[in-house]
């Protein structure tokens, strides 16, 4: 189907340049006046981390904008686990209630995410970009404002269904101008930059969250900056990100276009997107769950400082790492096609959950505990987001139709938002509450005002119930994954059938249409071309 656009992708640039480079000769031959050399203007081409593109104009620049997109969704998606504390004393919200508060966020993305990738498939790229940051923006900066518990979980209800576009639109986008071969590579990237979006927040959000500063508590102050920079962010890009060439001649053509649901029934008989499905349920669980992290140290006695510090720490690990991932990914990939991405998966899920059960039953709850912490912390880290990275995410741009790309993630990420919402970090707050002896704080006083003996409780809860909600749906994932070491290949290959029909069809065609105009009377050959 890409076989001419392949050729000009790989070719495409440097014929440019050549070209432009003979213009500017010529022009200097013929006046002489002329400076011999200019001044080499700076592009996206010259980073060494964007990944080669080439498919159509102004690539790079959405690639690079995806990534800025999702650095700054990264950094808002963190502010709420980054204030728990703090809110659980000023706006007096139990564990419960703060699960309940990261629900109506996840609730709200697995609502919208279909949707967004319906409209992210139909819909031009920039707008999508442009309207969602703005969104999100304006929920968060409206934190600000909240003083009541209740008040929280609309803001959190229209923070997720802005924020739920980031799926579908950086796999449309990624899948669009990065090669096959690359998207491993390219989604590590993208994830390196939203964790660093993450880590920035953190710990910024929970060093100032404790803060009295103008007569506010840090954390709103917090949020309102966080907004503010989503804002100034989706006005820059609504006025740089550039539309594919496809969607601009489609707008041109007939304006937007929206599919039918029928032309997705397709996936229903296709079994890695079943295993999809059920992995993205699965990863959802934990994910969520984690956001108690923060305050789980906390309880063991560290400081609010190095127990962010130790999240971030995590956090770096996998941002680093990502673009790595990537690219090992990538590599098992082309030793074995059908069964090195699965393989990756499972084992670093294995690898996780040992580090995640010592982490959580085997080290003491104290202070003098940092440095076990911390370095279990890191390891973990390293092992985070091997399975969407160089797994879940290339595999799905290959086993779906390039237009339903957007649609069929969403439909995947939706199902991660049900884990998170229903069974990852509510289940954390139930289980810690009403199995594992967790203790609220007295809306009466501080939570400083709780003895060693009730922080040790607390800190015992929180551990099992996050135990609980992580290890356990790891094991699930990796007995989901044996199932698509039977059915990527076939599924890869029927898409790439898929693909390659129009453009045979389409060759068919043009060697039909010479033959006419070159005057050959064989209407039989032209008519056979045509069906």
């Amino acid at each position: 189907m890409r076989s001419s656009s392949a050729d000009e992708s790989t070719s495409g640039a440097p014929l440019l340049g050549d070209q432009q480079d003979v213009e500017n000769g010529a022009a200097a031959a013929e006046d002489p006046a002329q400076p011999a050399q200019r001044r080499k203007r700076f592009t996206c081409q010259e980073l060494f981390w964007c990944p080669e593109t080439g498919y159509q104009p102004g690539g790079r620049s959405a690639v690079l904008s995806t990534y800025t997109y999702a650095a700054v969704h990264g950094a808002t998606d963190q502010l709420l686990p980054a204030s728990f504390k703090s809110l659980e004393i000023d706006l007096r919200l139990s564990p419960v209630g703060l699960g309940t508060a990261s629900s109506c966020s996840r609730i709200a993305h697995a609502i919208a995410c279909p949707l967004w990738g319906l409209a992210i498939d139909c819909c031009g790229r920039r707008r999508m970009f442009a309207s969602t940051a703005l969104g999100w923006g304006l929920s968060s900066a409206l934190f600000f404002f909240v003083w009541m518990p209740w008040q929280v979980m609309p803001l959190m209800c229209f923070t997720g269904l802005f924020m739920a576009a980031m799926g579908p639109l950086s796999q449309k986008v990624l899948s669009e101008e990065v090669p096959a071969e690359s998207r491993g590579t390219s989604f590590g990237t993208m994830h390196f930059f939203q964790s660093l979006g993450r880590i920035i927040s953190l710990q910024a959000a929970t060093s100032v969250s404790g803060l009295f500063i103008l007569g506010a508590e840090g954390w709103r102050y917090a949020f309102a900056m966080c907004g503010l920079v989503s804002i100034v962010m989706a006005i820059c890009l609504g006025l740089r990100v550039p539309d594919s060439a496809e969607q601009k001649r489609l707008q041109k053509s007939s304006g937007v276009k929206w599919f039918s649901p029928k032309e997705l029934l397709y996936v229903l008989w296709n079994g890695s997107f079943w295993s999809m499905l059920l992995v993205g349920i699965l990863n959802g669980i934990p994910r969520s769950a984690l956001n108690f992290c923060t305050m789980w140290f906390q309880y063991c006695g560290i400081t609010d400082w190095w127990s962010s510090f130790i999240v971030s720490a995590s956090w770096i690990a996998a941002m680093f790492v990502a673009p790595f991932v990537g690219c090992l990914g990538d590599y098992a990939s082309r030793l074995s096609r059908d069964h090195g991405r699965p393989l990756v998966a499972q084992i670093s899920l294995i690898l996780r959950s040992g580090l995640m059960a010592i982490l959580l039953t085997c080290i003491p709850l104290q202070p003098s505990s940092f440095w076990i912490f911390l370095v279990l912390s890191v390891l973990i880290g390293f092992l985070a987001g091997w399975p969407g990275v160089g797994v879940n995410r290339p595999i799905l741009s290959e086993i779906v139709k390039p237009q339903h790309r957007a649609t069929v993630f969403a439909l995947v990420s939706t199902c991660e938002g049900i884990g998170a919402a229903l069974l990852g970090a509510p289940l954390v707050g139930f289980l810690s509450q009403t199995v594992f002896g967790y203790i609220s704080v007295d809306h009466s006083h501080k939570l400083v005002a709780l003895t060693d003996l009730q922080r040790q409780s607390n800190a015992r809860a929180l551990s099992r119930a996050m135990l609980c909600m992580t290890v356990g749906p790891w094991i699930a994932n990796v007995l989901v994954y044996c199932i698509l070491h039977k059915t990527y290949r076939k599924d890869r290959q029927l898409q790439t059938v898929f693909e390659d029909a129009p453009a045979n069809a389409e060759n068919r065609i043009d060697a039909a249409q010479q033959d006419v105009s070159c005057g050959d009377n064989r209407p039989q050959r032209y008519k056979s071309a045509l069906s």
